[in-house]
């Protein structure tokens, strides 16, 4: 609202109830969105399920798709929109940052909140990838894991907003003053928020494993959870680094829900979104950059890694 046109979206709606102390027409208001959601979200699933039973692992270099006289039509087309869409906002940032000292001295200047953005995002991920590992191990020996998958998704369909506002309800007492008012209850929020970032890939890669090395693993005498040990989560050891990068990304981006909490407003994030009018406007673009790179780096040391150890004849 503060920058150029005024656009009222939905979640702007929900937040206006909020911020006028109106709780319960928050959670009415956000319930159209959480029905649609949820039943978009319920077909996603359940067309996963049935291409995850259809499709098994193969150890064998994909086919080619030869394009013919499309091919440099297609590849322009994917260069403008990754060129307009994605790298040209860093470029933007990087031009009106200026120098590397000022993203330098901006990123000094915001150290705490960097440390503690990095931290959360570190901890949240490696949470979420603890959780995601044992959980994938469950659906994949469920006959019909639907209603598990339901279930982790389910905070996806909720307005980040109205999840934050249900954290509040949850932990602001005498009792949980500690989990409130410390670092733990944004832990929980995104968390909550985010475990099925982690547990889509690693429950994908455990579902194409050949049943046949599980198989062999019980017949030579390993229980469940050795199985597990042995076969599952070492085959799965890529996609729980790619779920680790990913949730970890997801968690550094975070804004919605942690605006409703004030241990989350220690952010970076929540910095930059409260600075975006009043601060100069060169020192919010460098700790936006900062941020990108933060972000990247661990997708990038992963994607190099994984080709690598990856590539087939």
């Amino acid at each position: 609202r503060s920058v150029g046109p005024t656009t009222v979206v939905y979640a702007d709606s929900l937040y206006a109830h909020h911020v006028a102390g109106r709780g319960s027409a928050v959670a009415a208001a956000a319930l159209p969105g959480m029905v649609l959601a949820g039943a978009v979200l319920a077909a996603a699933l359940w067309t996963r399920r049935r291409l995850g039973w259809a499709v098994g692992m193969r150890f064998a270099a994909p086919e080619r798709v030869e394009l013919g006289a499309w091919r440099l039509p297609l590849a322009g087309i994917v260069a403008l929109w990754v060129g307009g869409a994605a790298l040209g906002p860093f470029l933007a940032l990087a031009w009106q940052a200026g120098s590397f000292d000022v993203v330098r001295d901006a990123a000094a200047g915001a150290s705490d909140r960097i440390a503690f953005t990095v931290s959360l995002a570190a901890g949240a991920a490696t949470g979420m990838v603890l959780l995601a590992a044992p959980l994938g191990v469950i659906a994949r020996g469920l006959r019909r894991p639907i209603g598990l998958d339901l279930l982790i998704f389910a905070p996806l369909a909720v307005p980040a907003l109205l999840f934050g506002v249900g954290l509040i309800r949850q932990w602001n007492h005498p009792l949980t003053e500690v989990v409130y008012q410390g670092g733990a209850v944004v832990l929980l929020a995104v968390v909550g928020r985010y475990l099925a970032v982690a547990y889509l890939p690693v429950t994908g890669a455990m579902e194409r494993i050949d049943g046949r090395l599980v198989d062999a693993a019980q017949l030579a005498g390993a229980g469940g959870f050795e199985r597990a040990r042995r076969v599952l989560l070492p085959l799965s050891s890529t996609a729980l680094a790619a779920a680790w990068c990913w949730s970890f990304a997801f968690t550094l981006r975070e804004l919605d829900a942690l605006i409703m909490l004030a241990a989350g407003q220690r952010s970076l994030t929540f910095y930059l979104y409260s600075n975006v009018v009043f601060a100069r406007k060169d020192e919010v673009a460098a700790l936006a950059l900062v941020l990108a790179l933060v972000t990247a780096a661990p997708l990038v040391v992963f994607l190099a890694v994984s080709r690598r150890s990856l590539r087939l004849p």
